[in-house]
C-alpha cells in the first residue's frame, strides 16, 4: 500500500515568511495612520481667543472714552496681573467692557476664584499689554507654543 503524495499545507519557512510580512504591514500601518496630538494647536487657538476678547474690550473702553486708552499702560510689555508688577486690566475693563480676563492656558493662573475686579483678587492672566504710543495698543501671549502671538491695534 503506497500512500498518495498529495498531501496539501504550508511549510514551516513559508508561514513565518508570511508572519514577518503580515507583522512588517501592521508595523507601518501603525507609523502611517498614528493620530497627531493636537493640544499644541488647542492651546495656541486658546490664546488667539483670550488675546482677541482683550482686544475687544479695549476697542470698546476707547469708543466709550472719546477715544482714550486705559490709563496706566505701559510703553513696553508687562504682564496683565493684579500684582504691582504687571497691569491690571480688572479695574478697567470688568465688568463693563467684558466678563472677565482670559487666562492664558499654560501661564494664566486666577488665586482669587471671583471678581477680578475686587481690590483682593489675586491673578496673573499670562498675557501681556502695551502701548507703544498715545494711539497703539499691543496684546500678546507670551508663553505660545510655535511663534509668536499678539495683536496690534491702532486707534
Amino acid at each position: 500500500m503506497k500512500q498518495a503524495k498529495n498531501e496539501h499545507g504550508f511549510t514551516l519557512p513559508e508561514i513565518v515568511v508570511a508572519a514577518a510580512f503580515f507583522c512588517c504591514l501592521a508595523v507601518l500601518a501603525a507609523w502611517l495612520l498614528h493620530p497627531k496630538n493636537y493640544e499644541l494647536e488647542k492651546r495656541n487657538a486658546q490664546r488667539w481667543t483670550g488675546i482677541a476678547a482683550i482686544a475687544q474690550a479695549v476697542n470698546r473702553y476707547v469708543a466709550a472714552n472719546n477715544g482714550q486708552l486705559p490709563q496706566g499702560l505701559s510703553t513696553k510689555a508687562a504682564p496683565i496681573t493684579s500684582t504691582s508688577t504687571g497691569f491690571n486690566l480688572c479695574t478697567e475693563l470688568v465688568p463693563h467692557y467684558f466678563p472677565e480676563v482670559p487666562l492664558d492656558p499654560a501661564g494664566g493662573l486666577d488665586l482669587s476664584k471671583g471678581d477680578c475686579a475686587d481690590p483682593k483678587a489675586l491673578y496673573v492672566s499670562g498675557y501681556s499689554i502695551y502701548a507703544p504710543d498715545d494711539h497703539t495698543v499691543v496684546i500678546s501671549a507670551p508663553h505660545a507654543e510655535n511663534g509668536q502671538i499678539s495683536i496690534t491695534r491702532k486707534y
